[in-house]
């Protein structure tokens, strides 16, 4: 059985934010979603540049933290860091060295921005993952395209908005689930053409399609 039309949801927003960090030295970042361009918008002004007296390998180091990457300064730039601030506390900063010191503290505020982000995230993906679990589990058996979509399940997911649209052409990619009545109800997009209808790997094609021409990377 084909997949129906979910009922009208309205309009879905998608934003992209891409922040351009410290003179080439940070590749460009997309982030998707209204609160998380809102958020980088923030920090977006304050990073023009990288502090000039460090090299850019040496400013990071990456720990895991819960599975999670989390991104921090190194040793060396905190040491740097604790220099000037106690300088500041002294003798004072030079001009050059008040900017530097702003630099490195956008940088750190920019970094906590991203280890914000990754945490909710990994969060988003453990939601997403156990009710896409518990709606396989639940559903097996059940043929009719009502029943499983309108699963508490399913539903919940659908609920979860633009964020998981990514998680969904995973799922779509790796050939698990039915998702086309999840996708056109978060999205209000439908890419699959007419005469595809019905057909599940053509209707999976043309929404990987669609994801990868909307900028979506999962």
């Amino acid at each position: 059985m084909g997949w129906g039309d979910p009922a009208e949801l309205g309009e879905a927003n998608r934003s992209t934010e891409v922040s351009r960090i410290g003179q080439d030295k940070i590749e460009q970042v997309d982030l998707w979603g209204d609160r998380v361009a809102a958020m980088t918008s923030v920090f977006s002004q304050n990073l023009q540049s990288l502090p000039a007296s460090l090299p850019s390998e040496e400013n990071i180091r990456i720990e895991l933290q819960e599975g999670i990457p989390v991104i921090k300064t190194s040793d060396q730039t905190r040491e740097r860091i604790n220099i000037l601030l106690n300088k500041s506390k002294g003798i004072g900063l030079s001009e050059a060295e008040e900017q530097e010191l702003k630099r490195h503290e956008a940088l750190e505020q920019y970094f906590g921005l991203l280890n914000q982000f990754a945490k909710n995230s990994g969060a988003l993906s453990q939601r997403f993952r156990k009710l896409a679990d518990q709606w396989k589990q639940e559903t097996k058996g059940i043929s009719s395209t009502t029943q499983l979509a309108m699963h508490p399940a399913y539903q919940q997911i659908i609920g979860m908005g633009q964020d998981v649209v990514p998680l969904l052409m995973k799922e779509l990619e790796a050939k698990s689930g039915r998702w086309f009545w999840a996708l056109k109800s978060i999205t209000g997009e439908d890419p699959v053409p007419p005469e595809q209808r019905g057909r599940t790997r053509e209707m999976t094609e043309a929404w990987l399609a669609w994801g990868r021409e909307q900028g979506y990377r999962w």
